[in-house]
């Protein structure tokens, strides 16, 4: 067995790195295993390969049972006339009669519903830039600051993030004095 380098080149202290004369695919023939890089197949193959897929997991179910099951619960009660606050044993299966009703315009209140949500979704886009864009320059402002050290970074770290937090209190609060004076909802 060889070694990659000498402990001492360049002034740097290295680490000495044993070579060995079989490769990872042999070690695996000899132990009777597929001789295969990316780690085998199936669901253990996959974790060797990605170990990090172990710790984002809970947080992917949460998010599927909280998005994609409602998601199909809704698309599946849109074919029925099932009506807020029913019990679900009076819903009755109607096919594509509600998309039917909302796109030919016999339903006045679907649009006025849409229309509010998209001035809604401009809105709160609008705000929520310009929010995003008051914490940046914070960060950044406060990042210049920072010295090469831990303590530097700690300290500036907590004060932008309670200026920040203390500045979007601030402008939230003049935001809904504009609004209020608009004749919107705060």
């Amino acid at each position: 067995m060889s070694t990659a380098g000498s402990a001492l080149r360049g002034g740097k202290l290295r680490i000495p790195i044993p070579l060995s004369r079989k490769t990872m695919g042999e070690i695996a023939m000899a132990n009777g295993r597929k001789a295969n890089a990316t780690g085998g197949g199936g669901v253990r193959g996959y974790l060797r390969r990605n170990p990090h897929t172990k710790y984002i997991a809970p947080a992917m179910t949460i998010l599927f049972f909280l998005s994609i099951v409602p998601t199909v619960f809704l698309v599946l009660t849109s074919f029925t006339n099932y009506q807020l606050g029913w019990d679900f044993s009076r819903a009755k299966f109607t096919g594509l009669t509600n998309y039917i009703r909302l796109f030919s315009g016999r339903d006045p209140d679907f649009w006025h519903a849409v229309a509010i949500s998209m001035e809604f979704m401009a809105l709160a886009t609008a705000v929520e830039m310009v929010f995003g864009f008051l914490i940046a320059l914070l960060a950044c402002q406060f990042g210049l600051h920072v010295r090469p050290n831990t303590e530097s970074l700690s300290m500036r770290t907590t004060a932008s993030v309670v200026t920040a937090i203390t500045l979007v209190i601030i402008v939230d609060a003049v935001f809904a004095i504009f609004t209020r004076n608009l004749g919107m909802p705060s």
